[in-house]
């Protein structure tokens, strides 16, 4: 019996921390509608948000050519000297 309470009480609090947590979030945009400063900063970064996702993307494949480019010329390297499985660049 007394633990059915404490499950139905438990029960309560969650859903009780849950709206204060919308609350808030709430009473966040409602602070970022009466900035406008604010607004125009984040529609920037929205505005470049993609822009720099292509730049990203693009330096990624760079750096994967390159990366393949290397492996295909270094990949027949025989291993000589001091180099051996544990020290082979």
């Amino acid at each position: 019996m007394a633990l059915e309470n404490l499950a139905t009480m438990n029960s309560a609090f969650r859903t009780t921390a849950s709206l204060m947590r919308t609350l808030r979030i709430g009473r966040l945009f409602k602070i970022f509608k009466r900035l406008k400063k604010l607004q125009i900063i984040f529609q920037t970064f929205l505005n470049t948000f993609y822009s720099l996702l292509n730049v990203g993307g693009l330096m990624f494949l760079i750096i994967y050519i390159y990366a393949v480019i290397g492996v295909s010329f270094f990949a027949d390297v025989k291993m000589r000297g001091p180099m051996h499985d544990r020290f082979n660049f």
